[in-house]
């Protein structure tokens, strides 16, 4: 029979095993990208209601409701991603594996993602991001 203490720790492990650090990054990733996209997204509501030289109340007036509606889907992806950060385990603190490696220099030539952001996605330095980058 198993005791509560065995039954976390075998819980534990084998969610560690189920879901990779390239699976956590990849979510996290995720997150940032939608993000990104609804900032873009208000920005670009934003100017073309202030740009428009006659542009006419009821214009604006949609402008900010849709700004307003994507400030409230920013609050939902915060929550979410909260939710689902609690249910994932901790990223590894092992060293990265050759695949994620591969990965890492990937999606940085790609130009959509910082040293810093890679970094966070894959919970290591950026020191190690830059030296997995030259090599």
């Amino acid at each position: 029979m198993f005791r509560n203490d065995d039954k976390t720790k075998i819980f534990q492990v084998a969610q560690q095993q189920a879901i990779s650090r390239s699976d956590i990054a990849t979510t996290k990733r995720a997150f940032q990208d939608l993000r990104d996209k609804t900032q873009k997204l208000q920005d670009t509501i934003w100017q073309l209601a202030t740009n428009a030289s006659d542009c006419p109340k009821d214009a604006f007036q949609d402008a900010w409701d849709k700004r307003q509606e994507l400030n409230q889907i920013n609050k939902q992806l915060t929550a979410m991603e909260e939710l689902i950060s609690n249910c994932m385990p901790k990223a590894s603190t092992a060293r990265l594996t050759e695949k994620e490696r591969t990965e890492i220099k990937g999606l940085y030539q790609s130009g959509l993602y910082t040293q810093a952001q890679l970094a966070d996605q894959y919970n290591v330095t950026q020191p190690t991001i830059s030296d997995i980058i030259k090599k």
